[in-house]
């Protein structure tokens, strides 16, 4: 008596772990993407955040220079730190010349405590202006 065996035999046991583990490494790569894409879109809110602050400055001062005349003299003033209705924070520097030119700098940021200027800082973003 003599035994046939069928090549086809067992080719389960080798497909089934090979599919498994590709679409394992697919779902853990979705999984990777979703995850980070969820980082950004955290940070983009906290970057926002920085960068209106930063335009509330550059509001502020102009407004104080140019319309309130605060700043008349040639020097540099240094306005504290102030926090927005957001509670992110913002520092505002003025730099007079001789010659009529102006430079405003000013960083806003968010901190790891809402309204609390003094602790690190997770996000800064700046605006610089000359006139």
């Amino acid at each position: 008596m003599r035994h046939h065996f069928n090549s086809s035999n067992g080719i389960a046991i080798l497909i089934v772990p090979l599919i498994t583990a590709s679409l394992l490494i697919i779902g853990v790569g979705i999984f990777n993407f979703v995850v980070t894409e969820l980082k950004i879109s955290g940070e983009l809110g906290t970057s926002f955040r920085a960068l209106y602050a930063a335009d509330e400055g550059i509001d502020l001062s102009l407004y104080n220079d140019r319309v309130l005349g605060q700043y008349p003299d040639a020097g540099t003033y240094t306005i504290p730190a102030a926090v927005t209705p957001t509670g992110a924070c913002y520092n505002s520097t003025i730099i007079k010349t001789a010659a009529p030119t102006t430079e405003i700098t000013v960083i806003g940021y968010v901190t790891a405590t809402s309204a609390n200027c003094a602790v690190s800082r997770l996000m800064q973003r700046s605006f610089r202006v000359f006139y």
